[in-house]
């Protein structure tokens, strides 16, 4: 059998080599609850504003700008929360910060329990 990567020894458990070098500190201190705040206000700022608020901020939506309408920041942004997501705070973005993670979530809540 060949073995291909490190020798078990440097193995983590936890993953790859991603994972080993992410501690996952959280720095911040976030609470998962901000991210019903930060959907509340995006909500509203898009009734206000008459768009999806949610796309200013989404690095997605900001990476697809990007690759339609020529050279921006959206793959900076993508950068961006992959290196808070690995380094400052683990799942900071989707768990923490993302209104559509709360918005997924309240749905979640709210689902019909079979058993």
């Amino acid at each position: 059998m060949v073995r291909v990567g490190l020798p078990d020894q440097h193995r983590d458990r936890r993953g790859g080599l991603v994972a080993q070098a992410a501690r996952y500190h959280d720095v911040l201190g976030l609470s998962r609850k901000i991210r019903y705040t930060v959907l509340a206000l995006t909500l509203v700022l898009s009734a206000l504003a008459g768009v999806a608020a949610f796309e200013w901020i989404s690095p997605i939506g900001m990476a697809h700008r990007e690759l339609l309408f020529g050279a921006g920041l959206g793959w900076t942004a993508v950068v961006g929360v992959f290196l808070f997501d690995l380094f400052v705070l683990r799942n900071g973005w989707c768990g923490h910060l993302c209104p559509l993670g709360a918005f997924y979530a309240l749905l979640g809540a709210t689902r019909p329990r079979y058993e």
